[in-house]
């Protein structure tokens, strides 16, 4: 069982629990028989759960503009949330291996100041899946850290209109245009089964372009949660963060 982070909320935060103190919920569990283990990971787990529902994930200036009607869907996806607390280089290697691993993906990250930015490395070697084109920033300033994270569907809708859409239906149009003239001979017939054929791969791309898209908006709001979740619990398991002290001779940077 891997060990679990110490519930201990601080004196200035109001605790998860509702109605009963977290050290009585505790000891009763305890005095019933339940392994203390089990009952500092119950209290952990519903302290994760109910911050996780406290995030708010909004869209972002992206997403104010109208999906394109063409394609069915927006190629362009962002979504932003902040909470309170300030992070520091130490933090940002966590939260950056998250990041990583959440994805599946090679990312390059860089750190400037109080500012993180993790985007995927278009260059690496696809084999059965489009590469993802998403970026995320987490910047800390004046105690409050901000989450933004934005992914460029233009490939995907590239794919499939150009390759489903206008490759295949060009291909089965002109196929089934030459079976149809063959058969009847008429004009108007075969227009009209090579425009319905044509009509008909359009539709299946945009079909399958809005679904992922839909698919994709969800994973870039769920790793904006992701991301706030580990911060959070980041801040929860250093209490003591490095402060600066004034001193007569000027100022020391305390851990």
């Amino acid at each position: 069982v891997p060990p679990v982070a110490s519930f201990t909320p601080r004196g200035d935060q109001e605790l998860l629990t509702a109605g009963f103190d977290a050290g009585l919920v505790r000891q009763s569990a305890i005095d019933a028989g339940i392994d203390a283990v089990f009952v500092e990971r119950a209290l952990v787990e519903k302290a994760n759960v109910e911050r996780s529902a406290m995030t708010v994930v909004a869209p972002g200036d992206m997403m104010q503009r109208r999906a394109n009607g063409f394609l069915g869907a927006r190629t362009k996806l962002e979504y932003c949330a902040s909470f309170e607390g300030e992070l520091d280089g130490e933090d940002f290697e966590e939260i950056a291996d998250d990041v990583r691993r959440a994805l599946g993906e090679m990312v390059v990250v860089s750190s400037v100041g109080r500012t993180l930015t993790i985007s995927t490395a278009m260059s690496a070697a696809r084999q059965n899946s489009s590469a993802r084109n998403i970026q995320l920033t987490l910047s800390s300033r004046r105690g409050v850290s901000q989450v933004r994270a934005c992914e460029d569907l233009e490939t995907s809708a590239v794919g499939w209109f150009l390759g489903l859409g206008f490759g295949g239906g060009a291909g089965l149009t002109a196929i089934s245009a030459g079976i149809t003239a063959a058969l009847t001979h008429s004009v108007p017939v075969t227009v009209g089964v090579g425009a319905v054929v044509l009509a008909s791969a359009y539709s299946a791309a945009r079909v399958l372009f809005g679904r992922t898209a839909r698919n994709r908006d969800i994973a870039v709001q769920d790793l904006v949660r992701r991301v706030v979740d580990k911060a959070q619990s980041v801040l929860a398991e250093r209490p003591n963060r490095d402060v600066v002290l004034p001193a007569q001779s000027g100022s020391r940077l305390l851990r």
